[in-house]
């Protein structure tokens, strides 16, 4: 189990990609694309 991977989409590359963070996971390489962004309601 990944957890980091829960925070955004990841898509499954060949490769681990250079320069860039990645993720294995039983031998699987998962590049993350955009972290998980939250909006909340502001009240002004």
């Amino acid at each position: 189990m990944v957890s980091k991977l829960n925070d955004g989409p990841a898509v499954v590359v060949d490769q681990p990609p250079a320069g860039k963070t990645y993720y294995e996971v039983d031998g699987t390489y998962y590049e993350q694309k955009y972290a998980r962004i939250l909006i909340r309601n502001k009240r002004l």
